[in-house]
């Protein structure tokens, strides 16, 4: 046989392989697309009336330095933050921020101010005195 005979061999042999390839993937395809329809079906048939919500079990508190961390993510919390009254606008600069006032040995109390939709607006650490 010549080589011009074995490659069209070689290459009939990959088309053969990927047809067979083919033939047996789409059935498995579809298998996952009915099990995903299924499972989709199965949850949305869920209980519509559940709300979540957040309850306070008591005073939470952090201390300073993650006070100070939060400070530094304000562009990704995409919420104001009031330290002890002073307001850092949520797009403001970490690195322009004063955080002369954060004392990252103290406690701070978190209270977290949120709008009609349930997003938070506002995060509000209170100095706690011990």
């Amino acid at each position: 046989m010549g080589d011009n005979t074995r490659n069209m061999l070689t290459a009939s042999a990959y088309v053969a392989f990927f047809i067979g390839a083919l033939t047996l993937a789409l059935p498995l395809i579809g298998g996952i697309s009915n099990a995903l329809d299924v499972s989709y079906i199965a949850n949305a048939g869920g209980d519509r009336n559940i709300h979540s919500g957040l309850s306070e079990t008591g005073n939470y508190t952090v201390n300073g330095a993650v006070v100070l961390h939060t400070v530094f993510q304000i562009g990704q919390l995409h919420a104001d933050i009031e330290v002890d009254g002073q307001r850092l606008a949520h797009t403001a600069k970490p690195e322009t921020a004063d955080v002369s006032v954060i004392d990252v040995h103290a406690s701070y109390r978190v209270t977290y101010v949120r709008d009609g939709n349930g997003t938070i607006i506002l995060v509000r650490y209170d100095s706690v005195r011990t």
